[in-house]
């Protein structure tokens, strides 16, 4: 994964904070024993977590969790994510109340 600097840019929503709401998942305690590297240090056995469905009210997020979530690691790096997360960190996605504005604003980017 590459950081992306600018990433928390792309989420940014204009509304009050009563109006958004958000879900974190936390992934702890991984340490470098859960990672397993070659001799060439490629990586060839690791421990991550896959997020295999996100639905609210019938609407199906995958698609968008990449615009419409914010991950950062433990050691403060900011990445963007698809639907997994290998470092230890913390993924925040948010959500206006409205769920059909989070779909129109995570589409305009």
């Amino acid at each position: 994964m590459t950081p992306i600097d600018s990433f928390e840019d792309l989420h940014e929503f204009r509304s009050s904070k009563n109006n958004i709401h958000s879900i974190s998942i936390e992934f702890q305690n991984k340490t470098g024993a859960d990672t397993r590297v070659d001799e060439q240090g490629q990586i060839v056995e690791d421990l991550y977590l896959v997020i295999d469905n996100l639905n609210i009210d019938g609407h199906d997020l995958m698609p968008k969790i990449s615009r419409i979530s914010h991950y950062q690691t433990d050691q403060g790096i900011r990445t963007g994510t698809h639907n997994w997360m290998a470092f230890a960190g913390l993924l925040r996605i948010k959500l206006h109340r409205n769920l059909l504005y989070t779909l129109w604003m995570s589409s305009t980017v």
